[in-house]
């Protein structure tokens, strides 16, 4: 006996968990901003780091150890680049277990990079780069890139283009009728996203394929939609609260995880296209 609505939830869940799986936010908040001086460009990049997050420092010890940050710029800025980077933050030094007991150097509260250019004239400089870092969050190890630019001119704030992040610090001023107004429109513009767009006539064709009415059409797409928002609610929490927030990036790049879900979706591609039809 088919039965529409757990057909739909069934298929929604699996959608929703594959896509759940490979979403990992950096819990790391940033602030770019620059001075000048005649015609030394100072570059000040800041990491702002929440409680139990740790980022390790771009002096670390090779070997096992953590990688540490590192900053690359364009390379249009490499004649203008001048000493080294600096750092500065509340250093700390501890063996970690997980690394044979190797010394790992981190921050736990802030760090700020410090990088001066020297520019032909006092005019404008357009600088534009990248942060790779290393944290630890709980127990979790992650690593992030995070792209970043900003014209320096007088005191000028850049932007790191993390939207997450940037978003994360804006929302704190915002109402939370204007929160889901925007994170509506967030969801609209998705669809215009080629992951999602091409999906649009598969998903369109199946619940016109199989409601034989206009009403039964318009309840099979409302379970789907309904079983979205519940999945992305529940499942979202309660693997995060069960499991802490580092357990979709570890199932996001687990061999196993990523093959099962790559056979499942091979079968629900052969079903689609006729091969066999999938029953409950």
């Amino acid at each position: 006996m088919r039965s529409p609505v757990l057909s739909t939830f069934l298929i929604s869940f699996l959608l929703i968990s594959f896509t759940s799986f490979t979403q990992d936010v950096s819990p790391v908040q940033w602030q770019v901003n620059t001075s000048v001086e005649g015609r030394q460009h100072t570059l000040s990049i800041k990491a702002l780091l929440p409680k139990n997050v740790q980022i390790f420092s771009r002096n670390n010890n090779s070997g096992e150890a953590p990688i540490g940050a590192q900053l690359t710029f364009d390379t249009s800025l490499a004649p203008l680049l001048k000493d080294s980077i600096v750092e500065t933050g509340a250093l700390q030094e501890n063996p970690d277990p997980n690394f044979d007991n190797a010394t790992v150097r981190y921050f736990s509260d802030s760090v700020v990079w410090q990088q001066v250019f020297e520019a032909p004239s006092a005019d404008s400089l357009n600088i534009q780069g990248t942060i790779s870092y290393f944290i630890k969050n709980g127990e979790a190890y992650n690593n992030y890139t995070e792209p970043f630019r900003i014209t320096s001119f007088q005191k000028k704030q850049g932007i790191i283009n993390t939207s997450d992040n940037n978003l994360g610090q804006n929302l704190q001023s915002k109402s939370l009728l204007w929160i889901f107004f925007a994170s509506f429109a967030g969801g609209l513009l998705a669809l215009l996203t080629p992951c999602v767009y091409s999906m649009i006539p598969v998903t369109v064709s199946f619940f016109t394929k199989r409601s034989k009415t206009r009403k039964e059409g318009i309840r099979n797409a409302a379970y789907y939609s309904v079983s979205i928002v519940l999945i992305f609610t529940v499942l979202g929490f309660v693997l995060t609260y069960v499991f802490g927030p580092g357990v979709l990036n570890k199932l996001a790049t687990n061999w196993i995880a990523n093959l099962f879900f790559f056979l499942l979706f091979l079968i629900f591609g052969l079903s689609f296209l006729g091969a066999f039809e999938i029953t409950l």
